[in-house]
Order: structure tokens, then C-alpha cells, then sequence
């Protein structure tokens, strides 16, 4: 899996904004580049999960949609942004595929 600028290169899943994996914070508005990549982690985090539940002493987790699409990528899937090759929260997403595939 990797990230490519979408104008550069070809892609085949569209991460940009209007998409189920688009960054909702703006360079300027909410931080710095660097800044907002790390906002975006940290809201994919959270809504990862509907569900968290304890049950007989183990977890029951069910994946949001976000979490389900991120999941559902194809280990060679290409992402397209508009960043790339600076920093881009495509990079997320690839860390959370592999973190949800156990390829940590």
C-alpha cells in the first residue's frame, strides 16, 4: 500500500476530502501541516469502533464504516491525495491498516 499525488500518478482509492477518509482539518485553520496529520490520527482513532464491549472476560470490538473502509483496503491499494510527496494523512491511514491486520 502506499500514497501518491493523484495529479502525478495513478491511484485506486480516492482519499481526499469528500471521501469516507478525508482529512476534516486544514493546514492553517487547525495547525500546521504536521499538526493536522496528528489531529486526523487521533479522530481516526476514536472512531475506529462503534463498539467496545467486556464480554465473559474478553473484548467484543465492532469497526465503524471509517474503520470497516480502512480494514477493507487491499494491501495493494494506492491512495490517491493531493499532498503527496510532502506528509499527508494517507500515511495514516496505511499505519492503521497495518496496526488493524496485526502487520505492526
Amino acid at each position: 500500500m502506499k500514497v501518491v499525488n493523484l495529479k502525478k500518478e495513478s491511484y485506486t482509492h480516492y482519499i481526499g476530502r469528500g471521501s469516507i477518509f478525508g482529512n476534516r482539518f486544514y493546514i492553517g485553520k487547525d495547525g500546521t501541516r504536521e499538526e493536522v496529520i496528528n489531529k486526523y490520527e487521533k479522530w481516526v482513532q476514536h472512531y475506529l469502533y462503534c463498539w467496545n464491549y467486556k464480554l465473559y472476560g474478553g473484548h467484543l470490538q465492532i469497526l465503524s464504516p471509517l474503520g470497516q473502509g480502512i480494514y477493507d483496503l487491499p494491501e495493494n491499494a494506492i491512495l490517491g491525495c493531493y499532498c503527496k510527496p510532502l506528509a499527508c494523512h494517507g500515511d495514516v491511514i496505511i499505519k492503521i491498516w497495518k496496526e488493524l491486520h496485526g502487520n505492526n
